[in-house]
């Protein structure tokens, strides 16, 4: 019965395949497993030849960096639209925030936010396409008051998105480390001063909501900055 010929260093026969394995620099690397020997002696000479060259990196170094980039593809493929519900589903969980406020800041981000910029990457959103948006936003004519120079709905969607952003780069979601929120345009008066007194402020929405019965609070913030 003829012998099986010998194997080359740095191959073997395991379970009926060949297993490669490379010496280099003092730790042994495993190159993979093969079905043929002259795959495994192909992949051996490939390795052997990168080492002299200096160019040898580690198979467990080459799947450690497909693993990261994998990793950072997937969290810069969240968009604006995907951060924005696990943002709000955060708020909600929160017990100390105000539930009334979660729907008020989903009610502004669906109606003046989303549409336009929810299926953005946000590894992708820009200064300039925020910027752009509330331009938009600040151009439209109101709907409560025709005629009226604004409409009063841009600086509350600054608020609402600006804090969105924001937790986004503390968590890092989306790959943000940083975001340049544009200049905030200037919250103008909607219509003139009446008998009735001045458009009530941000703090003043706040106390008559906490002032109002649970069940009714979330009357005044909807009224209030979703018109």
């Amino acid at each position: 019965m003829p012998q099986p010929a010998k194997l080359p260093r740095g191959i073997t026969r395991y379970r009926g395949r060949y297993r490669v394995r490379m010496t280099h620099e003092g730790r042994t690397h495993a190159l993979g497993m093969f079905e043929t020997l002259t795959d495994a002696r192909a992949a051996l000479d490939i390795a052997r030849g990168d080492a002299v060259r200096d160019r040898f990196v580690p198979p467990s170094e080459h799947r450690a960096a497909r693993k990261a980039e994998e990793v950072r593809a997937e969290a810069e493929a969240v968009t604006l639209r995907e951060w924005c519900e696990m943002w709000l589903a955060g708020l909600e969980a929160n017990h100390h925030r105000s539930r009334a406020t979660v729907v008020s800041y989903r009610s502004v981000l669906k109606n003046h936010v989303l549409e336009d910029l929810g299926d953005i990457r946000l590894a992708a959103l820009t200064t300039e396409r925020v910027s752009e948006h509330l331009a938009t936003l600040a151009s439209r004519p109101s709907e409560r008051h025709p005629g009226a120079r604004v409409n009063g709905v841009a600086p509350n969607v600054v608020i609402v998105l600006r804090s969105m952003l924001n937790a986004a780069v503390k968590a890092k979601v989306g790959g943000l480390d940083a975001f340049d929120f544009p200049k905030s345009p200037k919250h103008r008066r909607v219509r003139p001063e009446d008998e009735q007194g001045e458009v009530a402020t941000p703090e003043e929405v706040k106390a008559f909501t906490e002032a109002m019965p649970q069940r009714l609070r979330i009357a005044v913030p909807l009224a209030a900055w979703c018109a």
